[in-house]
């Protein structure tokens, strides 16, 4: 990417894939296969088991009664400011079990 370039998420979570120890190393303990990002936990679908959901947290203007939105981290989200992020992995059902929220 260009110095003009914003740095999308699509690309960090190539390299975090692929390059980044450990988590280029992790095995889904389920699977037996490497962990994968996925999309949301699904009860209904076995292929999110095991897996790690990152969502993005929003924050909503002040005296709202939600204080944050989540949503799905997806490729094209900038991510060369700071963004604070929920990370979640699923179950051997499907559920989600949440990690942590950080600022990334």
């Amino acid at each position: 990417a260009s110095d003009t370039e914003r740095r999308r998420w699509g690309e960090c979570v190539k390299e975090l894939s692929e390059s980044v120890e450990p988590l280029n190393k992790l095995i889904n303990p389920f699977t037996n296969k490497p962990v994968q990002f996925v999309a949301k936990c699904d009860p209904k679908d076995p292929l999110t088991i095991g897996g790690i959901f990152l969502e993005k947290l929003v924050p909503t203007p002040p005296g709202s009664a939600i204080p944050v939105v989540a949503s799905q981290l997806v490729e094209m989200d900038a991510i060369d400011t700071k963004i604070n992020l929920k990370i979640t992995v699923c179950d051997k059902g499907g559920y989600s079990i949440k990690v942590d929220e950080f600022e990334f």
